[in-house]
């Protein structure tokens, strides 16, 4: 189930994935951030991340995703805060508790009915054993299908998703104007300018 989360709820929603039942719940950030240099941000922001115990999962030309562990997920953010102009941000929490419910449970009943399986191919005929097998492998293959999926989900609710998208922030041009701010400079007549550099040349 997702939940979307107004920013000041974030810290909460990390001191609820650390412990008691709660821990099934992960967190995700996404923020758009306006800056001068995005090659730069995107490498600042990976050297931020991989030292606050995490690592980069995808970069592209205008964004970067990162992972890391809930506790260090406000101060990261806080260091985007200080590269450019945040103009968005989200936040999300979902929780996984019934979704690794349904999966213990699965694995448990399928172990069980591997077991039976296992104490009837001690007593299965010649002729039944290759249907027995047969029916162990599947049952075995489903058991770490789910036991994977189990890992997924502990690994997002330990590392929290930050994704953060890049806007260039535009600099003002100099104003368009034939005078200069330095008064000397005015007073030069750039038609004999221009014509002495074409004498120089020659």
């Amino acid at each position: 189930m997702k939940m979307r989360l107004h920013w000041l709820w974030l810290p909460m929603v990390s001191c609820l994935a650390h412990g008691g039942e709660e821990a099934a719940t992960a967190v995700n950030a996404s923020l758009v951030l306006k800056v001068n240099d995005r090659e730069a941000a995107a490498r600042t922001l990976i050297a931020r991340a991989e030292g606050a115990g995490g690592y980069f999962s995808s970069l592209g030309n205008t964004f970067v995703i990162v992972k890391l562990p809930n506790a260090k997920v406000e101060a990261f953010l806080a260091f985007c805060d200080s590269l450019g102009l945040v103009i968005d941000r989200h936040y999300e929490a979902i929780d996984y508790s019934s979704r690794i419910a349904d999966n213990q449970v699965k694995i448990k009943t399928r172990r069980d009915l591997l077991k039976d399986y296992f104490d009837m191919l001690q007593q299965s005929s010649a002729g039944s054993v290759l249907s027995v097998e047969n029916a162990t492998s599947g049952i075995t293959t489903e058991i770490e299908s789910l036991e994977a999926d189990l890992k997924v989900l502990r690994h997002r609710i330990d590392f929290a998703e930050i994704r953060v998208d890049f806007e260039f922030r535009e600099r003002h041009a100099p104003l368009k104007t034939s005078r200069s701010l330095f008064r000397w400079i005015n007073t030069l007549n750039l038609s004999d300018l221009r014509q002495d550099f074409e004498n120089g040349r020659e």
